[in-house]
């Protein structure tokens, strides 16, 4: 016989034990990724960091926290329409941003490094962000499309007929839906795969704080492995209390992994200096690594040294085009060339 208590369907945050664990654990996350920033910040300048790109390990910083709160979708006593709609919002712009920031920075290092030309050529950081801007417009129209197809509903599940408290909502969607998750899930798979690409290209840069093969290889394997289990609880568990929180703590302990590899790697070489240049070994000189960080302080510098030379060149090219009018100041050039 059912408790008047059983006979009400009423969900609300805090009804059951495991909203409020991934709410501790969403909030620890957080707080690591917090932390990571300030300690960017902290070390903006430095040689290594600005190295790897700070503006760009910035925006995989922040687009953790959509990955967190995703985790809140997840959540069936507070589930609703729009959560249905952002959990695929949250989960694809927030892998996006994250490995894509990743793999266009190593992109960048691939082809500056690989490059057997000797043409003056840059690829900025306004060059990588329209990369970047490329590919989540991709994304977005995709996501924009399936949201304002209809068929994604908020369905109410029953367990038991006579005990409404233990039923549960789901989000449920039609064919149409399931075909863009489908084509999203693939491209975010060729994007990986490039992301092994590049790690194997990569591996033979000669500096250590260029050479992020091994993380990007890491990272993929951690978020890869996670991925099929949480795909694997979506599909063939029958408890869908249990589904939904595997998935939860396979997203934040997936996010934090990747987080702490690719940015422990950093933080190791800043705390614990070592010779920059590969096949260095740990007895050098302290003026040798004081003379690898001053070369990296030069490749840095670069880009400002390309932009003068091109602004030189060219003010060589108008003044040379002034000379040809005068037969003698051109002779005189040419000799002095």
């Amino acid at each position: 016989m059912p408790t008047w208590d059983e006979r009400v369907f009423n969900p609300q945050f805090g009804n059951s034990k495991s909203d409020l664990v991934i709410l501790v654990l969403a909030v620890i996350c957080a707080t690591f990724s917090c932390l990571c920033i300030f300690y960017l910040f902290y070390h903006w300048s430095h040689p290594i960091i600005r190295a790897a790109s700070p503006h760009f390990m910035l925006i995989m910083l922040l687009s953790s926290f959509l990955l967190y709160a995703s985790v809140f979708t997840w959540m069936e006593n507070i589930l609703n329409l729009p959560l249905c709609h952002a959990r695929l919002w949250l989960l694809d712009l927030g892998f996006v941003l994250f490995f894509g920031t990743l793999l266009i920075k190593t992109w960048r290092i691939d082809v500056l490094f690989s490059t057997k030309t000797i043409e003056i050529f840059q690829i900025s950081n306004v060059k990588l962000s329209i990369i970047l801007s490329c590919l989540l417009a991709v994304h977005l129209v995709f996501l924009i499309t399936n949201s304002a197809l209809p068929g994604i509903s908020l369905t109410e599940h029953k367990r038991d007929i006579y005990r409404p408290k233990f039923n549960y909502l789901s989000c449920t969607s039609d064919s149409k839906h399931k075909i863009f998750t489908a084509i999203l899930a693939v491209l975010n798979l060729l994007f990986l795969f490039w992301g092994c690409y590049l790690s194997w290209r990569v591996r033979r840069v000669p500096y250590k704080h260029y050479d992020e093969s091994k993380v990007i290889i890491a990272s993929i394997y951690n978020f890869g492995f996670f991925t099929v289990w949480v795909v694997v609880f979506q599909l063939f568990e029958v408890n869908s209390d249990l589904s939904a929180l595997l998935c939860q703590l396979f997203t934040l302990v997936g996010t934090v992994f990747s987080i702490a590899i690719i940015f422990g790697h950093k933080f190791y070489l800043i705390c614990y200096p070592t010779p920059l240049r590969k096949g260095s070994t740990k007895n050098e000189s302290s003026e040798t690594q004081k003379a690898e960080i001053k070369e990296v302080d030069w490749e840095q510098n670069f880009q400002v040294v390309e932009e003068k030379y091109l602004r030189l060149k060219d003010k060589y090219r108008k003044i040379k085009a002034q000379l040809t009018e005068f037969p003698d100041s051109t002779s005189m050039l040419s000799y002095s060339k």
